[in-house]
């Protein structure tokens, strides 16, 4: 049946509803074109919505096909992360490297871009809190940003931008994925237990740093660990 037979159909069983002159075997003919209607309908929309849900251009790894593919945490941090490999899964890499002028806390950097210091939020992870801020200390909080200061002193970082994301945050920190020595400091962190992968909302390397969160977890590392802290599985609540 073709569009225009369908168009056809519906005019005149239309006119046949406004002179109430409605046979059985047309209502049965006009359920059957809504529904046609409603189902051409659907697929087109759930084409649209998966264009949205890949216009980062990168491919989105599950846990099993990070297996099956071979991306084990420890193998990949290994592979370290190129410029290439960013491209080919919709990065836009900034090649220079800038220097930390300060660490604010374990996910938090004072970085100096083109000589003007700009506050940088590491992308997809989430530090506890630090004693002495605003907010009420999380377990293992100092212990992460002591480790973040040492491991970024007298450091340059690379920042990456994945296409399409938020540019900056509600409070104007740059959002980006950090690199030292060309390696994902992100996931560093999460894989050493001194942060959480960020849930809360979509980022490109999220099914990644969710599966290095589940390793640090099995292995109890940092904040893992039960002689350090209580976490019930990824959440930032404590046993009590």
């Amino acid at each position: 049946m073709s569009i225009r037979s369908i168009v056809y159909e519906v005019k005149n069983i239309w006119k046949r509803i406004q002179n109430k002159r409605f046979t059985p075997s047309e209502k049965i003919k006009f359920i059957f074109i809504v529904g046609i209607v409603c189902f051409v309908s659907y697929q087109y929309l759930s084409k649209e919505t998966s264009y949205e849900d890949t216009s980062f251009g990168y491919k989105e790894y599950k846990e099993k096909e990070y297996e099956e593919k071979g991306y084990k945490a420890k193998e990949y941090e290994a592979k370290g992360y190129k410029a290439k490999e960013y491209e080919a899964k919709g990065y836009t890499p900034t090649l220079q490297q800038y220097p930390v002028v300060y660490v604010l806390d374990g996910d938090t950097y004072i970085v100096q871009i083109h000589g003007k210091k700009e506050k940088v939020r590491v992308l997809g992870i989430d530090t506890p809190e630090k004693s002495g801020g605003f907010r009420p200390a999380g377990c293992f909080g100092d212990e992460a940003s002591l480790y973040a200061k040492h491991q970024l002193k007298n450091k340059k970082v690379s920042l990456i931008h994945p296409k399409g994301y938020s540019n900056t945050d509600k409070y104007g920190r740059l959002l980006r994925y950090v690199l030292v020595n060309g390696k994902d400091f992100g996931a560093h962190l999460i894989s050493e237990g001194y942060a959480f992968s960020y849930k809360k909302f979509y980022h490109p390397r999220q099914q990644y740093y969710n599966m290095l969160e589940k390793n640090a977890q099995k292995q109890q590392k940092g904040m893992w660990s039960p002689i350090n802290c209580q976490y019930l599985d990824g959440k930032r609540k404590e046993r009590r």
